[in-house]
Formats: C-alpha cells, sequence, structure tokens
C-alpha cells in the first residue's frame, strides 16, 4: 500500500519565504522541500504575492529585476508545481494591474489616490 502525498497550505507569508531569504525561510524550505508534499496555495495568495514583492522593490529590499525574477517563478512554481485552488473573484486581474503600477515609493500620492 502507498502512503497518500502529504499536503502543506502555504499562505502569502510562507510563499514568500521560499523566494525572499527572511526569518523563518528555513523553516518554510524545510516543510516543502520533500518530494512526497503538495504545496497549496489559494488563487489570491498570487495576487498577495505579486503586491508583497513589489512592496519590498520599492522600498529597496530587491531590486527591480530581482522582483520580476522572483515573480516570474512564482507564477511558475504555481503552474507547475502547486496546487492551486482558486479564488473567486472578478476584481483581481484589477488589483494584478494596479499593484504594477510604479509609483515611487516618495510620491505624495495617498492610497486613495493611487487606487482610483
Amino acid at each position: 500500500m502507498t502512503n497518500p502525498m502529504a499536503s502543506v497550505y502555504v499562505n502569502t507569508s510562507a510563499l514568500i519565504k521560499l523566494y525572499i531569504e527572511e526569518e523563518g525561510t528555513a523553516r518554510v524550505i524545510a516543510l516543502t522541500e520533500h518530494g512526497s508534499v503538495q504545496v497549496i496555495i489559494l488563487g489570491v495568495t498570487l495576487l498577495e504575492s505579486r503586491s508583497a514583492v513589489r512592496r519590498r522593490e520599492r522600498e529597496g529590499d530587491i531590486s527591480g529585476s530581482d522582483a520580476d525574477r522572483i515573480l516570474k517563478q512564482i507564477e511558475e512554481d504555481a503552474s507547475l508545481s502547486f496546487l492551486l485552488q482558486p479564488s473567486a473573484s472578478a476584481g483581481m486581474e484589477e488589483a494584478a494591474r494596479l499593484i504594477e503600477r510604479r509609483v515611487p515609493a516618495s510620491s505624495s500620492w495617498s492610497r486613495r489616490h493611487i487606487l482610483v
């Protein structure tokens, strides 16, 4: 009898730790690196991850090219390796578009103006 594949749900905070070294990265890698573990993420996790990576870019923690590379890798992993549970939301594409707008961190615009 074969053992069923173990599953682990990964939220946005944990997912980012797989791509950007920060406190807790080693633990998340240890939980997800075994070939017998199915990583499960929600569709909204992809949107939240995009926002988190772009925020790190705006804050100067990572370069624009690193942010682009990380986001490309997350999308690739989501389509090839992770079990993606859909999130129902008509506004997710528009939210992704707004996240990608480049507004300088020093901008005096408020969030209210950016999200109009």
